[in-house]
């Protein structure tokens, strides 16, 4: 499998998720973030987007984790690690605003949904 393999995979289940959920201006390798009335579709990835959003603030709570954890590898993509860097942003009142979105369109979802 090549990264070209992948990149054609990832456009494949992209333009099936979005036809699934209905959307008809399909788009299958967005550059920017894309807002669905019933989704979310990263341009990156969200890691991508938070860091975007607070800069050399991100990396600094994403080293305390690693100086939590130990630094055993791959605290990237660790529950607890990301989970911990959030915590201390929220502490600090630094927010991501597109993640502070995603979890309003959630709950709203949620409550029109089950009222």
């Amino acid at each position: 499998e090549t990264k070209q393999d992948r990149i054609q995979q990832h456009r494949k289940e992209n333009a099936s998720i979005q036809t699934l959920l209905g959307e008809t201006d399909v788009d299958n390798w967005p550059t920017a973030d894309r807002w669905g009335h019933n989704y979310v579709m990263w341009a990156k990835n969200m890691t991508a987007m938070i860091e975007e959003e607070m800069g050399a603030k991100w990396h600094q709570y994403i080293q305390a984790a690693c100086d939590k954890y130990g630094h055993p590898g791959g605290l990237q993509k660790n529950p607890l690690a990301i989970a911990y860097a959030m915590e201390l942003a929220q502490n600090e009142g630094t927010k991501s605003v597109s993640l502070v979105r995603l979890i309003t369109k959630i709950l709203d979802f949620a409550e029109a949904s089950w009222g």
